[in-house]
């Protein structure tokens, strides 16, 4: 008996210091090549460098409804002035209380 064929990918959270209290939910099958594509669309976007880093990364069978789970919690806190490039609605503010 053959297994059905899964596609794993991973849930993942994104920050730049370039853009202060915002964070970026998404999914991919490679977290480290889609931190690259940010990184360099971002760039060319504010014509400077700006740098992506990865606060984590959990594998997932269901990525894409949990995806758009996340998306819908988060709907308010969207950032909908975010510079244009792939998954620009993705982008949320946050602030911590201390």
């Amino acid at each position: 008996m053959k297994l059905p064929k899964f596609d794993i990918r991973y849930l993942y959270v994104m920050y730049s210091h370039s853009f202060l209290w915002r964070f970026k939910c998404g999914i991919s099958g490679n977290v480290k090549s889609r931190r690259a594509q940010l990184e360099k669309e971002l760039s060319e976007a504010m014509n400077r460098d700006v740098r992506v880093r990865v606060a984590m990364s959990v594998p997932s069978l269901f990525s894409e409804s949990q995806e758009a789970k996340i998306h819908r919690w988060l709907n308010r806190i969207r950032d909908r002035g975010m510079v244009r490039h792939s998954g620009y609605s993705e982008w949320f503010w946050y602030w911590h209380l201390n």
